[in-house]
This record gives C-alpha cells, sequence and structure tokens, in this order.
C-alpha cells in the first residue's frame, strides 16, 4: 500500500480491508507512506513498513483507522517526485 500526505507528521487512514489484507499477506504486505510533500519542489519524506499493520507501528484510531506512524527514524528524504 502506498499512501502520501503533504502534512509534515505521517499520518495516515487505513480502511478495514487494508489493516484485514495486511493481516491475511504479512509475509508479502509492505507499506509506503510518503510525507511532508512539498510538490512544488516535489520533494518528500518516506517510510516503509513490511508485514502486517499493528497498534505497535501505528497510532490507530478505531473509529477511521487513521493515525501517526509511531517510529519516524527510518524516514528519508526523497525527491524529487515527478508529478
Amino acid at each position: 500500500a502506498v499512501k502520501a500526505t503533504e502534512d509534515d507528521e505521517p499520518r495516515i487512514k487505513l480502511s478495514a480491508g487494508e489493516i484485514t489484507y495486511s493481516d491475511r499477506h504479512a509475509a508479502n504486505f509492505s507499506l509506503w507512506v510518503f510525507y511532508a510533500m512539498d510538490l512544488r519542489t516535489g520533494t518528500g519524506k518516506l517510510i516503509k513498513r513490511t508485514g502486517r499493520i499493528t497498534d505497535d507501528d501505528i497510532d490507530l484510531r478505531a473509529a477511521v483507522h487513521g493515525g501517526r506512524l509511531k517510529n519516524t527514524k527510518a524516514g528519508k528524504t526523497v525527491g524529487p517526485i515527478p508529478c
């Protein structure tokens, strides 16, 4: 799954189906989160996660299945990103 936001924090929304899919296909599942996207310069930060989506890795909010990635130390600056 790939998610992107212009927000400076890696906040994403996940559907119940995406969470279920990550559980069922954990061995092959990865989540790429692009955040702090600057569309003018085509740059941003990227965090990659593999395996099932858990509350240990993402602050999940049951009501909307959205949250902020907890460990952002692995984030890399990327770009330019073609539009």
